[in-house]
This record gives structure tokens, sequence and C-alpha cells, in this order.
């Protein structure tokens, strides 16, 4: 039984419906329209994430799917594979990750740093005094801070999805079959 039921975006103020629309099968934000408060806020991070961000999309990408990762997550990953392919990211580097890699020859040592940091960004850990070092090596701070918002608003989201129970969309069932989670 679902915590918040979805809206449908149809019963929506003009204003609402259109942050439902246009964004895909999104399950979340269906839930989050039962407080318009609420979708208001998330929507003002995630497009800074997504749209705002200084960030090489492919690092902000494998970040998130990262993040997914270390939740468990796997409706998030989801959602964000094309994204990350879309930025750059191969179709190994993200069937690494769902396969639960952690380093892999070859990478380059800013990839890895991200990847370092947002394994701890995850689970609320500040990165290592070498992570942090190879992060301020690697990216200006307006950069970092974008890694911050990203990781840590998507391990909210994570969250959200996790605690509603959600389950990938139909639409997005061959994406979660490309790129499955070993041990889940």
């Amino acid at each position: 039984m679902a915590l918040i039921e979805s809206i449908d975006p149809a019963s929506l103020p003009p204003a609402e419906r259109g942050m439902l629309e246009g964004g895909g099968p999104i399950s979340l934000l269906g839930a989050l329209a039962n407080s318009a408060g609420a979708l208001a806020a998330q929507g003002v991070l995630s497009a800074q994430v997504g749209r705002h961000s200084l960030l090489d999309a492919r690092l902000r990408e494998l970040a998130i799917l990262q993040v997914a990762r270390s939740l468990r997550c796997h409706y998030v990953f989801v959602h964000h594979v094309d994204r990350a392919l879309s930025g750059g990211a191969t179709p190994e580097e993200v069937r690494a990750i769902a396969s639960g890699w952690t380093a892999r020859s070859g990478t380059d040592e800013g990839t890895l740093a991200v990847l370092a940091f947002a394994r701890n960004a995850a689970f609320g850990m500040c990165p290592s005094d070498a992570v942090t070092r190879r992060l301020r090596d690697t990216l200006p701070a307006d950069q970092r801070t974008d890694l911050l918002i990203a990781t840590t608003f998507y391990g909210m989201v994570a969250r959200q999805c996790q605690v509603l129970g959600l389950e990938i969309e139909p639409a997005l069932a061959g994406i979660a079959e490309a790129y499955p989670f070993s041990d889940i």
C-alpha cells in the first residue's frame, strides 16, 4: 500500500502541473505533488543539479549513480542511466557502478575522487584527506560545491523513493534489466 498516493497532473493548477509535465514518468513527483511547497522546493534543487550545475555532466551523473548504488536505490539509478550516457559516461562505467565497482584501472584520478566522494556523501560521511586533496586538485570550488549539492540532494531523493516503496515505471523496465544491481 502506498504511503502517499500519486496525484494525476490533470487535477493540479497549471503552475504545479508544469512541474510534473515533460520530466518523463517520475512517480516521486506525483507523490510530492500532494504538497505544492514540497514539489516546488524539490524542483528548485533538481533544476540546480540538472540544468545549472557547473560540474561536468558525466561526473555529475556518475556521482548520482554512485549515490543511488551505494544506497541501493535502483529507482534513482535507472532514472539517471540515460542522463549519464548522454553526459558522456560509457555503458561500461554505468554497468561497473551498478555491479558495485569502486575502482578500475584506466579510470582517471578525478573520476575516482568524485566516486569516492559520492560513496561518502551517500552515508553522510566526510571524505578522507586523500579524496579531498584529489578533488581540490581536480575541480574548482564552484564545481566541488555543485558535487556536494548533487550527491547530498540525490541521497535525499533516494531515501524518499525507498520510503515510498516506488517501483520502476514500466517504460523504464528495459533500462532496469540492462543495468541490474547484482546484490539486490
